[in-house]
């Protein structure tokens, strides 16, 4: 190898050329040269300018070669001298068969602007050790193409990666890149397949992640560089990345700082997130997986961690809804938060089940359904591609609906059946069973069981001394040939009538007094709707005494259920939590707290319209607040035939049972179908307050015996 470096004085007429030079016998890989070429391009810069060589022509001609890649330089050189790339080469195919352990890499060549994208592709292992770049992207609306030469072929491109590669390309330089549109042969299914097992690794030996977006416009400027704005919401989230990552809820409590952060424009950083890149599918492995990513628009650039931590507390302390933000930046918003936590979750090393991925994944895009479980299989710690590729694997020629049956077969081989029912869907999906879910459409995405790691939930479990297990020894539930799945379990009550519809809106934090009266109305609203129909079950009480004793009761289960007895944060309440939920409802009813003064009431001009100011007060109905939000009003408020006072599924209906089940932590509610012979549909899970600990279930056990009241029951 020999590299050479002439720079021409024009006022002395004058050359002066360094080189380094290595025998071809030595035969480098990339990585061998590193630190040669990094000591070649030192040296270099001192002998110039020791020589004299600092006119601004000839430093701008250095300062253009030293900002050169010299890794990717020398293994561009290297696969010259292999005969991997040819530039002059003519092809008749643009892709080459891969053998088992092979990927291809992109070689996108210099150019001016003006000039034809050309590119390259190369056929390597991971053992060479090349020095590319992943790119990231959304493909984009399919129809919309644009043509480049790849290998001496015109090959139609999607237009946003078309902006990508003219935005990405040198001009002095050519680039080694890892695209999938193009460094995967698309049309084959079999190669699809299996690279698609391969994104893990390709994205974690990528040197970097770019994620384009696309060219920076008039209403995205400033999205990606706001310092102020980023550092003043980035000081408060240091604690973000101290707890475990995961799944969190909602903060709705006021700071100091909350009205200055909503005086902010933040339309630039809302019109990014409305970017279809943000709920493509494929990225969340992509992110994950890098070393370190970067967010481009156009040359504009940023860390992906300083937007994550920022979008992630605008979410948490409930300022998503306040700045009036889109849906589709809302999603965006959720989509930064999920693949945070599963970039933090990896880089951790920490367990990441298939299900919790694909429940957490579930909002996200792409264009094959079955991609929904192919796009985060490389994430998930509990699958082996060796051992339960059996089960399933990447096959893009199966139905969308066998490809989600086969996922749900393996998770109730694995023990994975509590998940699995409670993101049961209402989905009409050809050959999916109700117990398998349709990850394309989860009508809730926080069921209870995904913040198992906090929550206690355990409706099974015997609470006595002397004998502490489950229903019964742990026994996986069988699937029938037919998808038919035979499970054991005990009917605990029916549902009798359900509540009004939710239409749940935070009242911290509004842009207008009007908008806050008007959320304040619509949850009054619901949640008067939900007691009148919990205070239906004391018209069956006849004694006064008794009556009163029961609402006592009434209304300590109905706040109890309201907020499922947690947190917004999904941590257990604390005791004045009772007290709380009392005060957010009477502050809701009226617009003041219980204990001012009737003369301080009369005397506030329209107390009842204007928020609370910030304070112990204020705070404490922001609790409650997030809790209801995150937890009832995600679900239908209900009542069973027996009294109790339950949170069921949205599509729940009356006549539907309430049962426990083997193996599960959680009560779940089924639905009877009519038939030959007599089966059931899932509905999903069911908060139900006296159920949850597994009191109840060892105090019915005991009075009518176990046996006499376990039975199995099919599922279809």
């Amino acid at each position: 190898m020999k590299l050479e470096v002439q720079i021409r004085n024009e006022s002395m007429h004058t050359t002066h050329q360094l080189s380094l030079s290595q025998t071809e016998a030595s035969n480098p890989t990339p990585d061998d040269d590193a630190l040669a070429i990094f000591l070649f391009l030192i040296s270099t810069t001192i002998s110039l300018m020791l020589s004299g060589y600092v006119e601004t022509g000839t430093m701008d001609v250095l300062i253009d070669y030293l900002a050169m890649d010299p890794l990717q330089i020398m293994a561009l050189h290297w696969l010259k001298n292999t005969g991997r790339i040819q530039y002059n080469r003519e092809t008749t195919r643009l892709y080459e068969d891969l053998r088992e352990d092979e990927i291809r890499i992109l070689v996108l060549e210099a150019g001016d602007p003006d000039s034809e994208i050309s590119c390259r592709l190369v056929t390597c292992s991971h053992g060479d050790r090349l020095p590319y770049d992943a790119i990231s992207y959304a493909w984009g609306n399919p129809a919309n193409v644009m043509a480049i030469n790849c290998n001496g072929m015109a090959v139609q491109i999607p237009v946003n990666l078309y902006n990508a590669l003219f935005w990405l390309r040198k001009r002095t330089e050519d680039r080694l890149l890892w695209i999938d549109a193009l460094c995967i042969n698309q049309e084959d299914m079999e190669e699809r397949g299996d690279q698609v097992q391969k994104m893990a690794t390709i994205f974690s030996c990528a040197r970097k992640t770019l994620v384009w977006l696309r060219p920076e416009t008039k209403d995205t400027k400033g999205a990606l560089y706001p310092p102020v704005r980023y550092d003043r919401l980035n000081k408060n989230v240091g604690w973000m990345f101290r707890a475990p990552p995961g799944p969190f809820g909602y903060n709705f409590a006021e700071t100091e700082d909350k009205r200055d952060l909503l005086d902010m424009d933040w339309r630039p950083l809302m019109r990014l997130l409305e970017q279809p890149w943000f709920t493509r599918l494929w990225v969340i492995q992509e992110v994950a997986r890098a070393r370190r990513v970067t967010v481009l628009l156009g040359k504009t650039k940023i860390s992906w961690d300083k937007l994550a931590s920022t979008v992630t507390e605008l979410h948490h302390r409930g300022l998503l809804d306040a700045v009036n933000f889109t849906e589709e930046a809302a999603r965006g918003a959720e989509a930064v938060i999920e693949m945070q936590a599963a970039r933090e979750r990896t880089s951790h090393d920490l367990q990441q089940s298939l299900l919790r991925l694909l429940l957490a994944t579930a909002s996200a895009e792409c264009s094959d359904i079955k991609d929904k479980v192919y796009a985060v299989l490389s994430l998930a710690t509990d699958y082996n591609p060796n051992k339960d590729g059996v089960s399933f694997k990447p096959d893009y020629s199966i139905t969308d609906g066998e490809a989600f049956t086969r996922v749900a077969r393996w998770a109730v081989a694995k023990g994975d059946l509590d998940l699995l029912l409670s993101c049961a869907t209402a989905s009409d999906m050809e050959g999916l069973p109700s117990w398998a879910p349709d990850w394309s459409r989860i009508e809730n995405h926080s069921p209870f069981l995904r913040f198992s790691d906090r929550i206690n939930f355990d409706a099974t479990r015997f609470t006595s001394n002397t004998e502490l297990h489950r229903l019964s020894q742990p026994t996986y539930p069988k699937v029938e040939e037919d998808d038919t799945l035979i499970l054991r379990g005990v009917q605990i009550d029916v549902i009798s009538d359900l509540g009004p519809e939710t239409r749940f809106q935070n009242t911290f934090m509004p842009r207008s007094l009007s908008s806050h009266r008007l959320a304040r109305e619509c949850n009054i609203k619901w949640i008067e709707g939900c007691l009148a129909l919990a205070n239906s079950v004391l018209r069956n009480t006849i004694h006064e005494r008794t009556r009163w004793k029961a609402t006592v009761e009434l209304e300590k289960q109905f706040r109890i259920t309201m907020t499922a007895g947690m947190t917004g944060e999904g941590d257990s309440a604390p005791q004045a939590f009772q007290i709380w939920v009392k005060d957010y409802i009477h502050w809701l009813q009226f617009g003041y707290p219980r204990w001012i003064q009737e003369e301080t009431r009369q005397t506030s001009n329209n107390a009842a319209a204007r928020p609370l100011p910030p304070g112990l007060y204020s705070d404490s109905i922001a609790a409650v607040e997030s809790s209801i939000s995150m937890w009832a009003s995600k679900r239908r408020f209900a009542i069973t035939s027996a009294g109790r006072m339950v949170l069921v599924p949205q599509h729940t209906s009356k006549g539907d049972v309430v049962m426990l089940v083997e193996g599960c932590r959680m009560p779940y509610v089924f639905r009877a179908q009519e038939g030959g012979m007599r089966y059931y549909r899932v509905i999903g899970e069911a908060f139900v307050a006296d159920v949850m600990d597994g009191g109840f279930f060892e105090s019915i056990c005991a009075h009518e015996g176990r046996e006499k009241l376990i039975r199995d029951f099919s599922v279809r």
